[in-house]
Formats: C-alpha cells, sequence, structure tokens
C-alpha cells in the first residue's frame, strides 16, 4: 500500500481523521491489506499524515479539565 493508501480507504481515513478518531483510522489502513499491507507501525504514520494534511479542519476532542480549581463546583468531590 506504500506510504498513500488507495483512494477509498483514504477517504475511510480522512473521515476518521476528521472526527479525530485516531485508533480507527490507524486501524482502518492496517486492515485495508493485511496481506501486503502496511504493518501498524507504518499505517500509524499514514494516519499522522493525514492528520497533518488536514490540520485545523480536525474537530480536536477536548481533554477534561482535571485540577480542581476548573472545574464547576457541583463536580468537586
Amino acid at each position: 500500500m506504500g506510504e498513500r493508501p488507495p483512494a477509498g480507504v483514504r477517504e475511510q481515513v480522512d473521515g476518521y481523521v476528521l472526527l479525530d478518531a485516531f485508533i480507527r483510522a490507524v486501524r482502518t489502513v492496517f486492515d485495508a491489506d493485511r496481506g501486503s499491507g502496511p504493518g501498524l507501525n507504518e499505517a500509524q504514520h499514514v494516519v499522522k499524515d493525514r492528520c497533518r494534511h488536514h490540520g485545523d479542519t480536525v474537530a480536536r476532542t477536548p481533554t477534561a479539565p482535571s485540577a480542581p480549581a476548573v472545574l464547576p463546583p457541583g463536580a468537586r468531590g
């Protein structure tokens, strides 16, 4: 498969990348052609390249605040 997956796989991967679903995107590349396709490490590189390609258009999943000062009063233990 090389560094660039086929168009259909790339479209699927791009969809996952845009949703910030990195692991699903890697699995899609990895599973695309297990016989002669990329290994896990190469699949991760392919997805990282697609993330860089899309840059700021990726819908990043916000990280949850963990410091008590930034949590709402009802959420504090």
